[in-house]
């Protein structure tokens, strides 16, 4: 299944340093796409501005809503849209943006 798909070792470290991803848990090529997501998204909701409920909260429930896997698709492509349109700071806007296209691409 795509959302279970591995990275190789190059596109591995490309995303990392484009999502600044590190400090974290190792992103190995046995590392799934959706955990390469809940990385990010764990990390945006410690970095968000904290200005605006939407960046703060919005991150840490959509990872919440992945980790789970109890999340349908519709509400995590709306919470994901609501962050990308809502949050005042651009990592709430950068976290809901990528959640956002990894969901319509399917790779999550």
């Amino acid at each position: 299944m795509v959302r279970d798909r591995k990275l190789d070792p190059q596109e591995v470290a490309r995303l990392v340093s484009v999502l600044g991803i590190s400090g974290g848990p190792p992103v190995t090529k046995e590392t799934s796409l959706t955990e390469v997501l809940l990385q990010f998204l764990r990390f945006a909701s410690r970095e968000c501005c904290g200005e605006c409920m939407v960046g703060h909260l919005g991150t840490g429930t959509l990872s919440s809503l992945l980790e789970s896997r109890a999340g349908e698709r519709e509400l995590l492509a709306k919470l994901s849209e609501l962050l990308r349109t809502s949050a005042k700071c651009d990592v709430g806007k950068v976290a809901g943006k990528v959640a956002e296209l990894m969901l319509k691409l399917e790779l999550v």
